[in-house]
């Protein structure tokens, strides 16, 4: 059922596309891991993400995105050969077939339909519903056209696979990712855009309301993204947020990204350390190729919930020989330590890791052996995690 249900979807949308728009695929990630369970078997788990957007160009702009993710391709598979089980308990259908659960989805991402022009040119509105902006985000660094793929910050997925507490279900996507229904008021420079939003908040639910202003400055050397919002009714006097996402690039020299910010902060309570989002991530390029160093300090609250990871501190080394310009290849090696206070036991860990990256194209591989140093397994070879990561850019 639910195969038919997905192969109309994008078939009707293939017939559309083919008289009134274009296709394109805003994004394919694939993150094969291999690791070894409490049992000392040998699994592999694959994280799968893919999009397919349909848009129109006419006097109204239209963005149709469909996304299927899940967090294991190969649980997805299995559930599709287990016979369904219907029982008193909704949730042992939802299991066996196996998309209906909280580590898989499929369906409409976003829907946004844009007037490119009201009035004079650069002003622009926009009718969105579903996940649309990130908010203090990379995103401003894509507009300058100096984001570099493989080349990732700590905070990205590539680090987290299974995002915010391992749930499978929210990643840091900047700041604040905007999620509902509403509308986007913007007004477009050559260098440099300014936005204001009002949405049904769909991270807190139905019947409440947030509404966030956003400056972008984009060059090739300076990148800033900032913002501030309110959601409502919230608290006392309302639910605030701030933030901004900075980025300085000399060109061929070094590169500094910041990201600093307060994703929630409820009126009527102590503003405390663990509310803050920050990220510091600087890079020297030195011709054969580069060397970064990175800290990130987990926020208590991100996308208006708890993430269960307060005061958790990540740190990153990595040094890379090659250059992946016009299809090269590059090798190197990363180190991760983090600290978590929020377990009882082995609260540090730490991973170092050989790596491989190619870019062919629009699409990027690494190949990765990560070494759990810390804690110290129990078996020698259970330490060993290897990984392959296939990404496909719009």
């Amino acid at each position: 059922m639910k195969r038919k249900l997905i192969v109309s979807i994008i078939l009707f949308t293939l017939a559309l596309g083919a008289f009134a728009g274009d296709f394109a695929f805003p994004s394919l990630y694939l993150l094969s891991n291999g690791y070894f369970d409490a049992n000392e078997s040998f699994i592999i788990a694959t994280q799968f993400d893919f999009s397919l957007a349909f848009r129109s160009q006419t006097n109204l702009a239209t963005e149709i995105v469909l996304s299927f993710y899940t967090n294991s391709l190969e649980d997805y598979f299995l559930a599709e050969q287990t016979p369904l089980t219907v029982t008193n308990n909704p949730d042992d259908l939802a299991n066996s077939l196996g998309i209906l659960n909280a580590q898989n989805f499929a369906g409409i991402k976003r829907i946004a339909i844009t007037i490119p022009q009201i009035f004079v040119p650069g002003i622009s509105a926009s009718f969105f519903s579903g996940h649309y902006d990130a908010l203090g985000s990379k995103t401003v660094v894509k507009k300058a056209g100096t984001y570099k793929a493989l080349l990732p910050y700590i905070t990205d997925r590539v680090y987290m696979p299974l995002g915010i507490n391992n749930t499978g279900l929210r990643w840091y996507e900047g700041i604040h990712p905007v999620f509902g229904t509403g509308l986007k008021l913007s007004y477009t420079g050559k260098s440099f855009e300014t936005s204001a939003y009002i949405y049904q908040d769909s991270w807190i639910g139905n019947g409440y309301y947030s509404s966030d202003i956003r400056f972008m400055v984009f060059s090739p050397h300076v990148s800033l993204d900032v913002f501030g919002g309110i959601s409502f009714p919230q608290g006392p006097w309302g639910l605030y947020r701030m933030g901004l996402f900075f980025n300085y690039n000399t060109g061929d020299i070094a590169e500094i990204t910041a990201q600093i910010g307060v994703p929630y902060w409820m009126s009527g309570t102590a503003l405390t350390m663990d509310m803050f989002y920050f990220m510091l991530e600087p890079r020297v390029n030195f011709g054969a190729g580069y060397l970064t160093l990175a800290i990130f300090f987990h926020p208590g609250y991100f996308a208006q919930q708890e993430t269960h990871e307060s005061g958790m501190l990540d740190f990153k080394a990595a040094l890379a020989l090659g250059s992946l310009e016009k299809g090269g290849l590059q090798s190197g090696i990363e180190a991760l330590l983090r600290l978590n206070p929020n377990v009882a036991s082995n609260q540090f860990s730490m991973a170092v890791s050989p790596f491989i990256s190619m870019n062919q194209a629009k699409t990027q591989w690494q190949i990765k052996l990560s070494m759990a140093i810390l804690p110290i397994q129990a078996s020698w070879y259970t330490m060993f995690s290897p990984s392959v990561m296939v990404q496909i850019l719009e």
